[in-house]
């Protein structure tokens, strides 16, 4: 399980993927209750939503650390 708080601009994530549930925050933010089977599955997600998304419950590293990755194998090709 993994709680997000999604900025307006990543509201798309509620409607498009099976959710735990959803709550409206200040600023037109919702934060969404997300079960999780994959971890690289909600890396690609956290990655493609970028600053839209902050992760409250769970790996809050995560983000960065398949960034991380990302950018290395950039560099080593």
């Amino acid at each position: 399980m993994v709680v997000l708080d999604l900025a307006p601009g990543a509201r798309w994530v509620a409607d498009q993927y099976p959710h735990e549930g959803v709550d409206e925050r200040p600023g037109n933010r919702l934060r969404i209750r997300l079960r999780v089977s994959e971890r690289a599955w909600l890396e690609r997600l956290l990655l493609r939503l970028g600053q839209e998304v902050e992760v409250v419950e769970g790996d809050r590293f995560l983000a960065g650390q398949a960034a991380a990755r990302v950018l290395k194998r950039y560099r080593s090709g």
